[in-house]
């Protein structure tokens, strides 16, 4: 029992939890993954729970488990074509560009390769199903994961969604079905399924690739739901997002995100460009899970590949998107390569990658760093990680570091108020000092 009581009273007391469901998968349920009332998915513990003679903690992502330079080296450093660096750690190649072939491209957010990997992974009999996030139309969930085994029903998961999800389900399938499976997540997910192959061989044996999407952070389901009622769709009413459109004659970081729901009573689907959102800017951290504010993995380091967006001079200003990517599993860097005709890639170095997510790895290696200090100085529980303690920053930078985590603490609670009181506005004049004060700050780099 010691292992259950120390789950609950360092991660999810903490609020630590992302709610990705290893833990429920490793105890056949008897963890719940629910979602709570400010939008974000939690594991449900029940009191009772007695260990199963393993600890729980071991497939735990925020817990005292392998971390990702652990896993990395396990996983990938047997290979003398392998290198590392402290951005993408492990790789063979890195690349950046986008597919050719038939309509990935068009279907994706940052250049196709996402679903291409997935669709040529199954057609050429490497895998038999996917592990991905899709459209949920059987359920009041916007998006859950799902198990896809054609390339029809993996291209209906193409495109970014913000929105949270956990993969308790699909990964008590593999549990219960035998087959070859991809996993596709975030950082954090990715993690937690090689954590999972480390403690149960069935999971092991059966995830055979995973591919890892580069990450700044997870929203609560109020990011959507707030900008729906920012557009002026009635948020209980919300039947399809696109979080990631491309917009005309812009770059491809300018995008509409599209909502379709009710205004009034009628059927609506409206359109407004992200930074025109009060809620569209990312660095705020509105609704942000805390744990992202506890994780130094952009890139995806436990993936087999790391794909995300090309935010860097050459495709950036393509709206059509292009993808960054970071292949560690030689039979990847295989496949791409007997496929090279289908597809546009340059090789790039891992400079130009830290330069292209440079934002994202500020804030969390420095921010991190800063954070974690603030963590001991208040004698307060965090995730073991990479990153050392350390306050030694210009002043500016804290208030930043300091501001975000206000506002990601401010924001649900604000938008709970003014979901109950249907008016938006009280959820912009709750946050507006807050908000204000952190664009004064940024302004001072």
């Amino acid at each position: 029992m010691q292992d259950v009581k120390r789950l609950k009273e360092t991660v999810i007391d903490g609020n630590f939890c992302i709610g990705c469901g290893a833990c429920a998968a490793f105890t056949d349920q008897k963890i719940t993954i629910t979602k709570n009332d400010h939008g974000f998915y939690e594991a449900d513990v029940p009191d009772d729970l007695t260990d199963k003679g393993a600890d729980v903690n071991a497939v735990c992502p925020f817990s005292d488990s392998l971390n990702e330079d652990r896993l990395g080296e396990m996983l990938y450093k047997s290979n003398e074509n392998t290198a590392h660096d402290p951005h993408t750690g492990y790789y063979l190649k890195n690349y950046a560009g986008h597919v050719k072939e038939d309509d990935y491209r068009r279907l994706g957010t940052s250049g196709g390769f996402v679903t291409w990997i997935a669709a040529k992974l199954l057609e050429e009999d490497e895998i038999d199903a996917v592990l991905h996030v899709k459209e949920d139309k059987d359920s009041d969930k916007l998006f859950s994961y799902q198990v896809s085994d054609t390339v029809e029903a993996i291209k209906e998961g193409a495109a970014s969604k913000y929105y949270p999800v956990e993969m308790s389900d699909v990964l008590s399938h593999v549990k219960n079905n035998e087959g070859r499976y991809l996993v596709i997540g975030v950082p954090c997910f990715i993690r937690a399924v090689r954590l999972l192959q480390e403690s149960v061989p069935v999971f092991k044996e059966r995830i055979v690739y995973t591919a890892g999407l580069i990450c700044g952070a997870l929203a609560s389901d109020f990011f959507t739901k707030a900008a729906a009622m920012e557009m002026g769709v009635e948020p209980t009413t919300i039947e399809r997002v696109d979080y990631r459109l491309p917009a005309e004659d812009e770059p491809a970081y300018r995008y509409r995100m599209r909502i379709k729901g009710r205004k009034a009573g009628e059927e609506v689907t409206l359109e407004a460009m992200n930074d025109n959102l009060y809620v569209g800017d990312w660095g705020l951290g509105l609704f942000k899970y805390k744990a992202c504010d506890y994780c130094d993995d952009v890139m995806s380091e436990t993936a087999d590949i790391t794909l995300g967006d090309a935010w860097m001079e050459g495709y950036q200003d393509d709206n059509k998107g292009a993808n960054l990517i970071t292949i560690r599993h030689p039979a990847l860097l295989e496949l791409i390569a007997r496929h090279e005709d289908k597809l546009s890639l340059q090789e790039v170095s891992t400079d130009t990658i830290a330069e292209a997510q440079a934002a994202a790895f500020r804030h969390r290696r420095t921010g991190l760093s800063y954070r974690l200090y603030l963590a001991l100085k208040d004698k307060r529980w965090h995730p073991p990680k990479r990153v050392r303690p350390g306050d030694d920053i210009p002043e500016f930078r804290k208030r930043i570091y300091e501001q975000r985590s206000l506002i990601r603490r401010l924001s649900p609670p604000a938008f709970k108020k003014a979901l109950e009181r249907d008016d938006f506005n009280h959820f912009k004049e709750t946050m507006n000092e807050a908000v204000k004060a952190y664009y004064g700050f940024y302004q001072k780099v």
